[in-house]
């Protein structure tokens, strides 16, 4: 089911969610050194609070600061009302100045939400535009030359052509990339959602592993899974904020271990009575853990 609320990722419940979703899997990434303010339209960056960072030509509801990301001496910023990523750019003596916008492929339309999530891995970056197509989704890929140019690697546009939203959520790590859709339906027409894992080959593209889905993903149940994800070493954590399990007493997902599925070796949710636990191995594959 797609309630009404859902329709437009701006509204005041559907932004409340989604932040306190996400508090759990951006604990897991200590190293980003950006505080996001959606609604302020400000962004810091650096050891401590600096002064505000508005860049020139952002427009009422842009929702600057929805996301964010560290690329080295680069911060990128996204302003998904508008569907830009912009690029803060520190110096050699430390000072951020905004230097450009990530180029959007013309198919990436300005009401596609791109910029509602960014990840970085060194030199390349994924943003997601999970309202592309009405609502099916897509992520896009750069990478970042030695000039520090960035360009369009490649757009993957959703595998379902569901109501989807793929790309609401993005992760990208050591050659992996994640990415949720957590409106995908199942076959009871509910928002069960499902999460997609690519790797990156030798030709630098990335090509899809796998799909995971949530427990129980047939159930009459708006589950969202896959609304956060976040994806650090062999630790891929899964938020689901809708999903009632009956394991756990009926109780509906809010916590770390209760809204999220942890795939990882050796990692175990205590407020489940079972987890199922792939992990990933030396070599750039998933397998179920003992």
């Amino acid at each position: 089911m797609t309630p009404a609320r859902f329709q437009t990722v701006f509204s005041t419940p559907i932004r409340h969610s989604w932040m306190a979703v996400r508090a759990a899997s951006l604990a897991l990434a200590a190293s980003l050194a950006v505080a996001s303010a959606a609604e302020a339209g400000v962004g810091c960056a650096g050891g401590g609070p600096t002064e505000a960072l508005t860049p020139v030509g952002v427009v009422d509801g842009a929702g600057l600061g929805s996301s964010a990301a560290v690329a080295g001496a680069d911060v990128l910023v996204g302003a998904p009302g508008q569907s830009q990523v912009y690029v803060s750019r520190r110096d050699g003596s430390g000072v951020s100045q905004w230097t450009t916008t990530l180029p959007r492929p013309s198919s990436i339309l300005s009401s596609s939400g791109f910029g509602i999530d960014i990840a970085t891995d060194n030199a390349v970056a994924v943003v997601g535009a999970p309202f592309f197509n009405s609502n099916q989704g897509a992520v896009v890929l750069y990478t970042r030359n030695a000039a520090g140019t960035w360009t369009v690697l490649e757009t993957i546009v959703s595998p379902t052509n569901q109501y989807a939203y793929f790309g609401m959520s993005v992760a990208l790590r050591d050659g992996f990339l994640v990415v949720g859709a957590p409106q995908k339906l199942n076959a009871a027409g509910y928002s069960s959602g499902a999460v997609f894992l690519y790797g990156r080959g030798t030709d630098g593209k990335f090509s899809p592993i796998r799909q995971f889905d949530p427990e129980q993903p047939t159930a009459s149940q708006d589950k969202y899974f896959g609304w956060s994800v976040s994806l650090v070493n062999s630790i891929l954590c899964i938020a689901a904020p809708g999903e009632v399990l009956a394991s756990d007493s009926g109780r509906q997902a809010r916590s770390t271990c209760t809204s999220a599925t942890i795939l990882a070796r050796g990692i175990t949710c205590p407020a489940r009575r079972e987890a199922v636990l792939p992990w990933r191995s030396s070599a750039p594959t998933w397998r179920p853990g003992a």
